[in-house]
């Protein structure tokens, strides 16, 4: 477990080192882990299917699934579909969520509640990062892009972490 630990994080750090100077390449994968993602969840579903001896709908969504996830991963036009239906996700998110961020810090400023103003702060960015997303898409694919970079440097990071525990254990 410790050497798993060690690899994995510093494989992680390291790849969201790199990711961080080419944020574009980070988002242009989104496609292929979904589909991966899929891959494995429909097949673990049919396994389970057939261990229970249960061939109902969960089944057959299984296999839909499977077949979904094949198709994402062998055509290219699919993964890139795949990839701006997450970014657009994305920024409807980002946008609904500023949103309900103003509409709490009005609320909060009527109550007398101090520090209501992080709160404007923070609904202001996240309207503004969604519309950017829907107005300037490679805007969106970098924010994600290095959002994604920061992830693997912090995952890498907190299991590098882990392994240095193991050790002093």
């Amino acid at each position: 477990m410790l050497i798993l630990s060690f690899s994995v994080g510093a494989l992680l750090v390291a790849g969201g080192i790199v990711l961080c100077f080419a944020p574009l390449n980070g988002f242009m994968e989104i496609g292929q882990i979904i589909g991966i993602a899929m891959a494995l969840f429909s097949v673990t579903g049919l396994v389970q299917c057939v261990i229970n001896r249960s061939f109902r709908a969960d089944f057959f969504l299984s296999l839909l699934g499977l077949f979904a996830a094949v198709f994402i991963l062998h055509d290219p036009l699919m993964q890139f579909m795949t990839d701006a239906f997450v970014l657009y996700l994305a920024a409807v998110w980002l946008v609904i969520g500023g949103a309900s961020q103003l509409i709490l810090a009005f609320n909060c400023r009527k109550k007398l509640l101090s520090r209501w103003w992080l709160i404007l702060i923070a609904g202001i960015l996240n309207l503004l990062l969604g519309l950017f997303t829907f107005l300037y898409p490679l805007f969106g694919m970098i924010a994600l892009g290095l959002m994604i970079a920061f992830y693997f440097i912090d995952t890498g990071l907190a299991m590098l972490l882990c392994g240095i525990a193991f050790l002093r254990a």
